[in-house]
Formats: C-alpha cells, sequence, structure tokens
C-alpha cells in the first residue's frame, strides 16, 4: 500500500513539476493566484509560469531537442504577424489601452507554447492533461464550496470571483470532464484501478460545470461530450452487468439535454443551468439581461466596423469607443467580431490563415477517430466559450485548444498510451 502511495505521489509530482505543468499555471493562474496560500507569493503566477517555460524552451533548444516541422513553424509565423499588426494598430487607437496589449502578447505566445509543446514531444498532451485534471479536481472543490454558501447570488459569485474567475474556473472544468470521459470511454486504468473508476472525477466536473455561473462553458462542455459519445460509442461492465453501447449513450444524452429538459430546480442551485433555462424560457431575469446585451454588442460591430473596414479602429478601440459598460477594456463577447472591429479585414485574415494552415490536409478522419475526438471536443468546446464570452486579449485557453490541432497535423499519427500505464485522475 505504502509502495502504491509513492508512486502515485511520485506521478502527481513530476506531472506538475514539469513545463506541461508550468503552461497550465500560465494559462490559468488565476484559479489559483487569489487564494490565500498562493496571493503572499511576490510575483504573479501567469509571470511565474512563463519565465519557467521561457527558460525550459531555451535549453531544449541548446539541446538541439525542438524540432518544429514546416507547417508549424508557418502557424508560429504569421501569429507572430498578427501580434505585430494588432501591437501596430495602437498608433491609430483613440486611447492607449497597455492592458490589451499585454494580453494580445499573452494570447498569442499560449498559442506559439502550445505549438512547440505539442507538435515536438508526443507525450507532452498526456502530461497536459493529467495537469489539467488535477486543476479541475481543484475547480470542483471551489465551485462546490462557492455554492455551500447560501441562497445569495451576489455573495457566491464574489467567492467565485475571489478564486479566480468563474469563466477560468468553467475552461479547467470543461477540460477536465472531457479529459475524464475519453479516458473512461477508452477503458484507461486509473492509477491501477478499473476505467470505471473515472466516473467519479467525470461525475464532480460535470456537476461543478453545472454549479459554477458559466453558462459557455457548460454548453461548450456538453457539446464536447456529445462528439465524444457519438464517437466512442462506449461499453460499461460492472462485473457481470454490462451495457450497451447504445443504453450509455441513451444515459449520457439525458445528461447532456436534462439541462433543457428541467423545469424547476429549486432544491439545487445549479447557477449555469438555471441562467440557461431562463434564457431559453425567455423570461426576464440576468440571463436574458447577459444575453441581450451580447446581441446588442455583436450589433454595434457590425453597425460601425466598416468606418475602418481594412485596418480596423485600433487595439483597444471597442471599449473607447462603443462600450456599453463605460469601461475602456469592455468588448464585444466574441473573438472574431473583437478582432473585425478593432484589427479589421487584415487581422481577421490573418488569424483565419492560422487556422487554415492548421486544418489544410486534415482529414474528417484525423479529426473524429476514436483516439484524437477528445482533442476536436476540447477545441469546440473552447471554441463555442470565445465566442459568447471574453476578449482576444484574456482567451489564452483558447489559443492553447487551437493549439491542439498541432497533433494529429504535424505527427500525422495516432499517441496511443497503454491501457495499463499508471496515470493520476483524468488525463488526456
Amino acid at each position: 500500500m505504502l509502495s502504491w502511495a509513492g508512486r502515485v505521489a511520485r506521478k502527481v509530482w513530476e506531472t506538475i513539476w514539469s513545463l506541461e505543468g508550468f503552461y497550465a499555471l500560465f494559462l490559468f493562474a488565476a484559479t489559483l493566484k487569489r487564494q490565500p496560500l498562493f496571493s503572499s507569493i511576490p510575483i504573479d503566477l501567469t509571470v511565474v509560469g512563463a519565465a519557467v517555460l521561457l527558460v525550459g524552451f531555451s535549453v531544449r533548444v541548446a539541446r538541439g531537442a525542438v524540432k518544429v516541422s514546416m507547417p508549424g513553424l508557418e502557424a508560429i509565423g504569421v501569429s507572430g504577424l498578427l501580434t505585430a499588426y494588432l501591437l501596430l494598430s495602437t498608433i491609430w487607437a483613440p486611447l492607449p489601452n497597455t492592458a490589451k496589449m499585454v494580453g494580445t502578447v499573452l494570447v498569442w505566445a499560449s498559442f506559439v507554447v502550445g505549438v512547440l509543446l505539442f507538435s515536438t514531444d508526443p507525450l507532452a498532451i498526456r502530461r497536459f492533461s493529467n495537469v489539467m485534471a488535477l486543476f479541475g479536481l481543484y475547480a470542483v472543490f471551489v465551485v462546490i464550496k462557492g455554492a455551500s454558501l447560501g441562497a445569495s447570488y451576489a455573495l457566491k459569485t464574489a467567492y467565485l470571483q475571489q478564486a479566480g474567475s468563474y469563466l477560468t474556473l468553467g475552461s479547467v472544468l470543461a477540460f477536465a470532464t472531457l479529459v475524464c470521459a475519453h479516458r473512461f470511454f477508452r477503458g484507461e486504468r486509473l492509477i491501477g484501478m478499473p476505467s470505471f473508476v473515472y466516473l467519479a472525477p467525470f461525475g464532480a466536473t460535470l456537476v461543478a460545470l453545472a454549479l459554477n455561473n458559466s453558462r459557455q462553458s457548460l454548453i461548450g462542455g456538453l457539446l464536447g461530450l456529445a462528439i465524444l459519445v457519438a464517437v466512442h460509442r462506449p461499453r460499461l461492465r460492472f462485473g457481470r452487468l454490462s451495457l450497451s453501447p447504445a443504453w450509455i449513450q441513451a444515459l449520457i444524452g439525458i445528461v447532456i439535454l436534462s439541462p433543457l429538459l428541467a423545469q424547476r430546480m429549486d432544491s439545487v442551485d445549479f447557477r449555469a443551468v438555471e441562467r440557461l433555462q431562463t434564457l431559453l424560457s425567455g423570461a426576464e431575469g440576468r440571463a436574458n439581461v447577459s444575453a441581450n446585451e451580447r446581441v446588442r454588442h455583436w450589433g454595434q460591430v457590425m453597425a460601425h466596423w466598416d468606418r475602418h473596414p481594412m485596418e480596423g479602429h485600433g487595439i483597444g478601440a471597442y471599449g473607447a469607443q462603443l462600450s456599453l459598460s463605460g469601461q475602456v477594456n469592455d468588448h464585444p463577447h466574441n473573438i472574431w467580431m473583437e478582432l473585425l472591429y478593432e484589427g479589421g479585414l487584415i487581422a481577421v485574415t490573418l488569424a483565419g490563415a492560422i487556422l487554415i494552415l492548421l486544418l489544410r490536409g486534415l482529414s474528417l478522419a484525423a479529426l473524429f477517430s476514436v483516439e484524437s475526438t477528445y482533442l476536436t471536443a476540447i477545441l469546440v468546446s473552447f471554441a463555442v466559450a470565445a465566442s459568447v464570452s471574453g476578449s482576444y486579449g484574456d482567451t489564452r485557453g483558447n489559443m492553447m485548444a487551437v493549439s491542439l490541432l498541432t497533433l494529429p497535423i504535424l505527427s500525422r499519427r495516432t499517441i496511443r498510451t497503454p491501457q495499463h500505464a499508471l496515470t493520476v485522475p483524468v488525463s488526456g
């Protein structure tokens, strides 16, 4: 028993103390840095993650261990052009916006680091998924603690914001949920135990998604889960009891549709589900105020972007010119519309070129194979969230998800890990 616990502890430590661990810290430091244990650290955790990544990659380059293929280099090059252009657009922006400039550099740096990690090391996604699983379990603790504070919406929201924006928590939970489901469907063992043990972290992260405030993470996560179920056709066995793929798909389908089917949930405060129900019902409430405001944001972009259609209005211009909240960092809650207004058709074209480069020659079979469809599910989940919330200056998780496309493109092979391999709770 002590030997088993020691191996698990060593595996967890090796997972956290890795480049992938610091990459996760760089992306999702907001889940930790406001907690008492970390808030006393004088250096921002995002900076810590970035510094370790820079040193780590420098060592790899010096050793000749980093070899990125031509498609990856092309995508990195175009992202560099886009970053440079957005920074250049501050020249004609109505107001200087340093925070937006820094955020823009960070979000595209997250893409470059993802390409360097995932396309040069075939086991990087496995280690990164392990780290994100641990982040997910921590997020479960934070969300459930927030949900237990009582009936006050303001109190719970304030706690989640203090713990690290509920949007960030939702992104982490969606990732962990999808990886858990993938490993369970694949029949992988969890630290020596049967694959159905993955149902525990899967259920915990899925419940936390519903308890969290973020609708976009819930919708994106459930859509990604639907993709996984459709591709895997999983079978569940408990001794002599065996549930066929059809039964498993039906059961998980009910889970996916439950937010739409439930009429009242007075006994449990499933905040994201409640907000989604309010939105679908058409009733007045916070959810519809938020949704209507997004529609107004998008309408403003479409009405005014053509004043400077090619070059855009400059980075940070939306908050300065069309803000509905009066905040200079306001944004239209859609990264493509934000790029269109602030960077114009030039920025949108460059961003589209990155996707074209990554998708070039990639078949549907690669996107929806049993082995790698969880990557597609993660990408879809983050893409949904980035289309209805957040700014391109702070959607680092979305660009991390885009960088996952380099796995099937650059390697042209599926990463297979033996099912008996020792893993920490949930991974990819």
